[in-house]
Order: structure tokens, then C-alpha cells, then sequence
């Protein structure tokens, strides 16, 4: 057993089972199963509705459409956002499986884990080591962000995969000048992209290099990684060729139907409104930094940046540049989309570019990783706990983000962080829980398939709609008196659906609310059809008390 560990094929075994045993440490067996939940059910709605609507309305990929009916006049849900790909090719497995949220996660944990194991496949040719091999990936495996969202429904986590992926492929294509290898490169770095612009970060750092290596000067141990060809600077063209042919044509479609579930801009800390503003460091500090990393990584990672300055001279050049151009990338980054640190967890993905850009810098450093650093016995047992603590951190943080509405989680952080953590549990359950079982609730009270709906309790764009796979507006939608209810009447509404717990709260829906049908777990459904005809001439139409 032990020689077998030793061939490659042994250390690839290894390597996978970590990363189950892992998965299987922060709860994926069980979390694989279940719809949205945790934070961000905004988001993840997106996601599904766009996988969904793909399912049901014919797979016209150069089409995609939302549940919410915010475009054409009210009259669709055509919207385009990033590229969606991911959301196509869960809807064509759907067409075998029929849809499931299993499916949808089962592809994004297979992608999280290729990049990891592309990820370990490339440190075992930089070092040609196994420590350094094993011990960044699944360093990389410990942050909380990582973990969550490596087994969601968002497309951050899988973007970041596919530059991972992407970077394996560019070794291959520097140690074999073989340009199948860069083409391979550079279409997951433009897949990447399409998902993420964000996470095109090592993409532009390429590209510097290569032009740096153009101007003549070797940036790996005296020696050029690019042949200097045209057909390197004709495939680094391509992905932001492709990147900008698709936010050409999302733009074209979002005007043409006048429709857009996301923006697609930059997110400056002025763009924030001043009470946002006022607690924005605190959330930082107090909440934000936990989801990234423990803080035994984030000194870590901030000691070992430190050291690289002082280490410059025994590091290849192509590295040296890596610890400075990535992380200044990453500054970049951070203040163009500074708004969104505040509560918007999934935007520090593209921090994870950080854990690479620091580290294999300074394993470089060292002529012989394994005789010199691990070479200790003491060493290699303290990396091996470092390593199992922050594996207990992220589970215990993945657990308390969708399980955890009891306990204390002294290992998740400070009080703050644990107290918004049970908020989203909580919230979870009172907000979307409902929604369990509700076809069959539906279709007794009349509910079909075609009806419109509105469920102004839900502020999510499609959280409500997906759930209870029906077409129509939700909270997201304006509601400052009756004149938008009946306008939506007119467009075809023809049920309400409001949480009990909210009812009272919107009052310019009381008058529409004259026919119950029924209730379903704390969900009250209207019948709006009797207002309809009267929708013609709203003045004359009484409701009854």
C-alpha cells in the first residue's frame, strides 16, 4: 500500500479521497439534496429560474428568461446576465433527470473539485513534491466562500474552477510548446470570464508576462516560458473577444426587451447609501472576513506576503512578478466592487487568488521543498494540524450557514458573525420553507401552470416564482398604490400569494384581497380572477368586505 502511494496514480487517489472525506466533513452528502438555501436565495433564484425556464421553454440558449415578468412590458421574462452556459447545460441534464437540484450541485462540487485536483496536478510539476502538491489545494478547500459556494448554484466558485483548470493547461503548453495546450488554456479562462470577469485576474497576469518576455527579457530561471508567436497574442485575443461579443449581445437582448434581473457594472463604496457607508468596516471586521478564511490563514497568508520582499532575489522572476502583479489585481478588484464587500459574501471568490500568489512564491524560494521546509518531522506534523483546524473552522462555518439555527460555533467566529449566520437559518425558515410541497396546494385551488402570480412578500426578483414554478412579479416590483396592482391584473395576474406574518404590512393589497382560496403553511393565496373583468374600469369596481 505504501508503494502504491507512492506511483502517481496512488497519489491521485489520495489526493480525491481527501477531498471527499473533506466534502463529507462539511455536510455535502447532505447539503447535495437540497434546494436553495443560506444566504443569498436572491442570487441562487436567478440561477435556477434561468436553469429552469431553459428546461421548460424550448432550450434556446440564445434566449434565457426569468420567472419574473419584468420585460417586454410586463408581458415576459426575457433577461440576459452573465454567460450562461452553466445554467444550459444543467437544464440538458434536466432533460434526463428531470429537474433537481441534486444535478445542478453534483456539477458545480465536480467542477470545484477538477480545479483542485488540476490545481494539485500543476504544483506536483512547479515542485515536483507532494507536500506543496496536497497542502494548497486543500488549503485553498478551507475557506469557508469556497466551500459554500463550490456546491451552490452560483456561477463564482465555478469560474474560479475554470481558471484553476486553465492554469494547468499553460504549464502543460510551457513545458511542451504545444499550442493545443494554450488554446485549451485560453478557452477556460474565456469560460471563466463569461461567468466571472473577475476571475480573469491570473488571465491578465499572463498576459503581462507574456509581454514582458516579449520585450526580451526570461522570467523563469533565465529562460522564456512564451515562444513569442503570433498564434500565442491571436489566442490571448480571444478570450476577451469572446467575453465582449457576449456583453455586446446581453446588451442588445436586455434593450430589445427592454428587461435586466443584474447589472454588470463596477460597485464603488461611494455607490453605497450613507447609513450603508456608516457600518461598512464594521461588517467587514465583525462578519465578512470569517466567510473568507480563519484567522489563523489570513495572518498566515499576511506573514508569508511580508517575507516574499525579502525572499525577491531566490525567487524566479516569473514568480516574483506573480506576488505582485496578482495581488495588486486583487486591490484593483476589491475597490472596483467595494460596494458589494459589505454583505455580499460570494464577491471574495476572486480573493482566492491571493492563497497561490503568496505561497508558491515563497515555496520557490527554497531550492528543495521537501529536504528543506518539509523536510522536519515537526514541521510536517504542525502543517498537517494547521490544516485539520481549518477544515473544523469550515465545516463548522458551512454547518452554521445552512443548518445551524441552535448551537454556539465557538470555532465560526465572533458573536456577530454567528448571530447574522442563525439570522439567514431562521430567516430561511419562515421566508422559503413555506414554499415546500406547494404544487399540489396550487393546483386543488386552481393554480395552474400558465397563471400569473404576484407574491409581494418575497423582495427577491424570483425566489417565490421559481419555488412555486409560476411566471408573474413579486416584491421586487414597485407597489406604491393600487394603480401598479391593477396594471399587473391587466397583464394577466391572476393569483396572490403573501406570507401570513406580512400581511399586515401590505395594506394596498388589502382591497384585493376579498376571495381566499387557502393557506398553505403560513402562505396565504387569493384569487384575483374576479377582479379582472372590473380591471377595465377600475372606479367602478367595489370589492367586497
Amino acid at each position: 500500500m505504501k508503494q502504491f502511494l507512492k506511483t502517481q496514480k496512488g497519489s491521485d487517489i489520495l489526493f480525491i479521497a481527501l477531498l471527499v472525506v473533506i466534502g463529507f466533513s462539511y455536510n455535502y452528502q447532505k447539503l447535495i439534496t437540497e434546494n436553495m438555501m443560506g444566504a443569498h436565495i436572491w442570487r441562487q433564484a436567478d440561477c435556477l429560474s434561468l436553469t429552469l425556464n431553459y428546461y421548460q421553454n424550448g432550450m434556446r440558449f440564445f434566449e434565457p428568461e426569468i420567472h419574473n415578468q419584468l420585460a417586454d412590458n410586463g408581458m415576459s421574462g426575457k433577461s440576459a446576465g452573465e454567460f450562461p452556459i452553466l445554467y444550459y447545460l444543467n437544464a440538458l441534464i434536466w432533460q434526463l433527470t428531470g429537474p433537481t437540484p441534486f444535478t445542478y450541485r453534483l456539477l458545480s462540487l465536480l467542477l470545484t473539485f477538477t480545479g483542485l485536483f488540476t490545481f494539485y496536478r500543476l504544483l506536483l510539476k512547479v515542485f515536483e513534491s507532494k507536500w506543496p502538491a496536497f497542502v494548497l489545494p486543500l488549503l485553498l478547500f478551507t475557506s469557508p466562500v469556497y466551500a459554500i459556494y463550490g456546491i451552490s448554484f452560483l456561477t463564482d466558485v465555478p469560474a474560479f474552477s475554470l481558471s484553476l483548470m486553465a492554469w494547468y493547461f499553460i504549464s502543460t503548453y510551457f513545458e511542451q510548446k504545444k499550442t493545443k495546450f494554450l488554446l485549451i488554456a485560453m478557452l477556460l479562462f474565456a469560460l471563466a470570464g463569461l461567468l466571472k470577469v473577475a476571475a480573469l485576474i491570473g488571465f491578465v497576469f499572463l498576459a503581462i508576462v507574456l509581454l514582458i518576455e516579449r520585450l526580451g527579457f526570461p522570467t523563469w530561471k533565465g529562460r522564456f516560458l512564451f515562444r513569442k508567436t503570433k498564434t500565442e497574442w491571436l489566442a490571448f485575443a480571444i478570450v476577451p473577444a469572446l467575453i465582449f461579443a457576449w456583453y455586446f449581445y446581453a446588451d442588445w437582448y436586455n434593450n430589445l426587451h427592454q428587461g435586466k434581473y443584474t447589472f454588470n457594472n463596477i460597485w464603488l463604496f461611494s455607490d453605497l447609501k450613507p447609513e450603508e457607508q456608516k457600518d461598512y468596516l464594521g461588517n467587514l471586521r465583525d462578519q465578512m472576513l470569517y466567510v473568507f478564511y480563519s484567522k489563523t490563514v489570513l495572518f498566515m497568508l499576511l506573514f508569508v506576503w511580508i517575507s516574499n520582499f525579502f525572499l525577491f532575489r531566490r525567487i524566479p522572476r516569473f514568480a516574483v512578478l506573480m506576488a505582485v502583479i496578482i495581488p495588486v489585481g486583487v486591490v484593483i478588484y476589491a475597490l472596483l466592487w467595494s460596494g458589494a464587500f459589505r454583505n455580499h459574501d460570494y464577491y471574495f471568490v476572486p480573493l482566492l487568488h491571493l492563497v497561490p500568489a503568496i505561497l508558491i512564491p515563497f515555496l520557490l524560494s527554497f531550492k528543495n521543498v521537501e529536504k528543506t521546509i518539509f523536510k522536519e518531522l515537526p514541521l510536517r506534523v504542525l502543517t498537517v494540524v494547521f490544516l485539520s483546524y481549518n477544515v473544523f473552522y469550515c465545516g463548522s462555518f458551512v454547518f452554521m450557514r445552512h443548518f445551524g439555527n441552535r448551537g454556539e460555533f465557538i470555532m465560526a467566529g465572533p458573536s456577530e458573525s454567528v448571530f447574522v449566520n442563525k439570522f439567514l437559518v431562521k430567516d430561511y425558515q419562515i421566508q422559503w420553507k413555506p414554499f415546500d410541497n406547494i404544487e399540489n396546494f396550487l393546483i386543488e385551488n386552481g393554480v395552474e401552470p400558465e397563471h400569473k402570480v404576484i407574491c409581494p412578500s418575497d423582495v427577491t426578483i424570483n425566489g417565490s416564482l421559481f419555488l412555486m414554478n409560476r411566471i408573474g412579479w413579486t416584491g421586487y416590483q414597485q407597489w406604491a398604490d393600487e394603480t401598479h396592482i391593477w396594471k399587473k391584473i391587466q397583464l394577466g395576474a391572476s393569483f396572490l400569494v403573501i406570507h401570513e406574518h406580512q400581511f399586515e404590512e401590505l395594506k394596498v393589497f388589502h382591497p384585493f384581497c376579498a376571495y381566499p382560496k387557502g393557506k398553505h403553511n403560513n402562505l396565504l393565496l387569493f384569487d384575483l380572477q374576479p377582479y379582472t373583468k372590473a380591471s377595465a374600469n377600475q372606479s367602478q369596481f367595489q370589492p367586497q368586505v
